[in-house]
């Protein structure tokens, strides 16, 4: 059994005891005609609060506690509890599974009890994702004809990331192959990943019984990219966003999906989010990367928008602080004279009607107005908070609310980072000279 942080123990405490899961639907389109053909089921997790829970972190913890199994089985059987409660669900529904969980013997029991109830007439695809790869366990032929005998097909996801190679493929013969959403990002611009994307293809052409779904298309870029490449499926938020409910519409415009308002901002989850965001950093969730990944999904709860991101100001070249690579590493944004003026004084920058950070940016992401909301340490810009969204004149004020808490709290996670990397952790409370910015 695995060391849980102090921040990963508080989590699986506080949903063990009083966590609430929510089931969502993300669509899945034909790429030629926009018609859903699918779902693919996902699990939101919070706190007795309402605080917005990250499912991974929560995963993570279950297997420091060598239960991650156990977590999975009961996320499965929540989600088809779900599908099983849809009146007249006819549609195929995606669910997923992580490769530990296909040797227990509790998983074929869940799957025959979904079948009996909804007597076989709901299409399951049953998605082995990548999390381990456990070299102890059975063939995967083995695992999987029980399934299949139940008339369940099979999904390899992330495909092109980590475990999810071409030997896996070939053992598990899959009905579906989900490409992994870093082979799609930026698939326009990079040649690389069109050239393993179109490897992809033939190879599930020429087998003639695998069916392809790119994940996360972002932008119509993308979009255009993987349809002319011969994908045949896609889901993503350019495409559609998860939703509470399945559509009544069988056929969507495509780049038009149902969204959520883009300029609302919920007020009622603001406070919770915010404070949950900022016990976080309390318990240690400072790392650069993590942290701001957490503040852009955490803000998603409260504002609806096109993009949030965070980006880190290096000589007014802005790099996303997201990337997994090293902040320097990953690509730069120049940022224009007027923003950067205006955040160097510690003011927001407000563009309704005007491209942000750089045209190719904004299209690349489809925002047309944005703010973006400077991230200072006693006075010394060190980034900061971007919102886009996809139609003109979409600030408001209380946008602009909402993102400078969070960018108060990026800026404290940043500080406490710097002086753990110092060894001055017992002067966290305690004003930080100037001279140890610089």
């Amino acid at each position: 059994m695995n060391q849980l942080s102090p921040h990963l123990e508080t989590a699986w405490k506080e949903f063990r005891e009083n966590g609430q899961l929510q089931i969502v639907f993300q669509p899945i389109l034909r790429l030629e005609s926009g018609q859903i053909i699918g779902y693919e089921l996902l699990s939101r997790a919070s706190s007795g609060s309402g605080q917005p829970m990250a499912i991974d972190e929560l995963l993570t913890a279950a297997e420091a506690l060598e239960q991650l199994s156990e977590f999975d089985l009961f996320l499965l059987d929540r989600a088809l509890d779900h599908i099983g409660r849809l009146p007249l669900a006819k549609m195929r529904f995606f669910v997923n599974v992580i490769p530990s969980t296909l040797q227990s013997n509790k998983l074929a029991k869940v799957l025959h009890n979904f079948v009996e109830r909804t007597r076989g007439t709901i299409p399951l695809v049953l998605e082995v994702c990548e999390r381990t790869a456990d070299p102890s366990a059975a063939p995967w032929s083995e695992l999987l004809e029980p399934i299949r005998r139940m008339g369940i097909d099979v999904a390899i996801d992330d495909v092109g990331s980590g475990y999810a190679g071409l030997n896996r493929t070939v053992e598990i013969q899959p009905n579906w192959m989900k490409l992994d959403i870093g082979l799609v990002r930026d698939i326009d611009t990079n040649s690389m990943k069109a050239a393993m994307v179109a490897s992809i293809v033939t190879f599930a052409r020429k087998l003639g019984s695998i069916h392809l779904i790119a994940e996360g298309i972002e932008t119509q870029a993308e979009f255009n990219t993987l349809r002319d490449l011969g994908i045949e499926y896609g889901q993503g938020y350019w495409l559609a966003r998860p939703l509470d409910r399945m559509l009544e519409d069988q056929i969507l415009p495509l780049g038009k999906g149902p969204k959520r308002p883009t300029s609302a901002v919920s007020f009622d989850r603001y406070g919770v989010a915010l404070a949950g965001f900022l016990e976080r950093i309390c318990n240690g969730h400072v790392a650069e990367t993590a942290m701001a990944l957490d503040a852009c999904n955490t803000i998603e709860h409260v504002i609806h928008a096109r993009k949030i991101e965070v980006f880190r100001v290096v000589n007014q070249l802005a790099y996303s602080m997201t990337s997994e690579a090293d902040v320097l590493d990953s690509e730069p944004y120049p940022v224009p004279d007027e923003a950067f003026g205006v955040l160097r004084k510690g003011q927001e920058h407000v563009a309704q009607k005007t491209q942000d950070l750089s045209q190719e940016y904004s299209l690349l992401h489809g925002c047309l107005s944005s703010v973006k909301v400077p991230i200072l340490v006693q006075e010394q810009l060190l980034g900061f908070l971007y919102c886009g969204f996809s139609k003109a004149n979409q600030v408001r004020a209380n946008v602009i609310v909402v993102l400078k808490g969070f960018a108060t709290a990026i800026a404290i996670g940043i500080m406490a980072q710097r002086m753990i990397e110092q060894g001055l952790q017992s002067q966290l409370l305690s004003p930080l000279p100037q001279s140890e910015l610089e």
